[in-house]
């Protein structure tokens, strides 16, 4: 009897301390073939911005990942959000997904318990599609399917953005003061920042980090104060954590420390830009030393009564749509298709890989196949590539 009650005792401790110790869930990571940024020689840490608040409007609520291990997806999730906000593409009250991006992407068997690492994460989503948080809400549910729907759904949501990061503190302080805009941060954690009750709207800070390791940690920086010589970053342990969701972390961890790991922010992709003019089939011309000629031998001479040809950043019209080739890499035969309206409003883009691949897009009620036929000589020029295809309604 006694051995029972020790044990039952010993059980509440331990279920005590596991409640009090925040979930993290960032995955060990190496960037590899990231741009950096490197600031100017004129630049000064000088002044203070804050990307969280309100005037802004660029960010929601700071959410909570309760029983996850997910803060990979709302750091993936919220730092699109910020972009798209500050663009005009999200509404305020809009925001995208953590939810759906965990599911989507934690491993199969892994419960609450997905890691990832939000960079790569983040990558994923840019090229495969997100959903809004109002068509996949967040739950205390470990496993949850993904309906056909919404996996289509997503996959008209693709975001064609750059992601480029910062190797260092000037760098990060860059992007928060020129760029103007939040980055995602992956960082090593001790017991501290991981306990419960440590960091509150009383005592925000994370200062002098312990040498005992408790994990990786994504969060978004969403700004900094020269005079308070710290970086501001937004956890998702919900508002009770910290000031409003966020703690101050000291430059000096950043510069000092090995818990800084990297931080990564987007610039606008080719979905940002319009197309130069309209590529027409029967009429192709290359600029060359600033004089407009006529091909020689153009490109529709190759193609077939039913193909269509684009240079990147050019658009076809198509019954009442535009066809956009925004992105194009004729090395590993990957494009980003956009889809635009008759005034050019954008409808939604996606990826087509390799000669002969198809895809099926829906517009309304209206479905369509773009297929991917060929890569031909844009020009005289063999260096400038386009791309043949097919387009139909089904």
């Amino acid at each position: 009897m006694r051995v029972s009650i020790v044990f039952i005792c010993m059980l509440k401790s331990f279920l005590a301390f596991s409640q009090s110790m925040l979930l993290l869930g960032e995955a060990d990571t190496k960037l590899v073939k990231q741009d950096f940024i490197t600031p100017g020689s004129n630049f000064s840490r000088d002044g203070a911005v804050d990307y969280s608040a309100t005037k802004y409007g660029w960010l929601p609520a700071t959410g909570n990942q309760k029983n996850k291990t997910s803060s990979w997806a709302w750091a993936a999730a919220y730092l699109v959000t910020s972009f798209d906000r500050k663009k005009g593409i999200l509404k305020a009250g809009e925001y995208y997904s953590p939810e759906f991006i965990y599911q989507k992407y934690k491993k199969e068997g892994s419960g609450c318990r997905g890691i990832n690492a939000a960079n790569e994460i983040l990558e994923k989503a840019l090229n495969e599609g997100i959903l809004l948080n109002s068509d996949f809400p967040s739950s205390e549910s470990c496993d949850i399917t993904i309906s056909e729907s919404n996996k289509k759904k997503a996959e008209g949501n693709v975001k064609s953005y750059f992601i480029k990061c910062a190797k260092d503190l000037n760098g990060i302080i860059h992007v928060l003061k020129e760029k103007q805009q939040p980055l995602l941060i992956s960082m090593q954690v001790d017991n501290y920042f991981r306990t419960s009750g440590n960091i509150t709207r009383e005592s925000p800070w994370w200062r002098n980090p312990r040498d005992d390791y408790a994990g990786n940690h994504a969060m978004l920086v969403v700004g900094y104060d020269n005079a308070k010589q710290a970086l501001k970053m937004m956890s998702s342990h919900g508002a009770a954590f910290g000031e409003n969701g966020c703690v101050w972390i000291p430059y000096s961890t950043i510069e000092n420390t090995s818990y800084f790991r990297y931080a990564c922010y987007l610039e606008k992709g080719y979905d940002s830009y319009l197309a130069a003019q309209e590529q027409r089939n029967d009429n192709p011309f290359y600029t060359l030393s600033g004089k407009v000629s006529k091909i020689l031998h153009p490109p529709s001479l190759s193609l077939s009564s039913d193909e269509y040809w684009l240079k990147e950043g050019y658009y076809k019209a198509f019954e009442n749509i535009k066809i956009v080739l925004a992105d194009f890499n004729p090395d590993s035969e990957s494009a980003i298709i956009q889809i635009r309206d008759d005034n050019y409003n954008y409808l939604k883009s996606f990826n087509i890989e390799r000669i002969g691949s198809s895809h099926t897009f829906h517009i309304g009620e209206e479905t369509y196949r773009f297929s991917f036929t060929n890569i031909i000589n844009a020009n005289i020029l063999p260096f400038k590539k386009a791309i043949a295809f097919t387009v139909e309604k089904l």
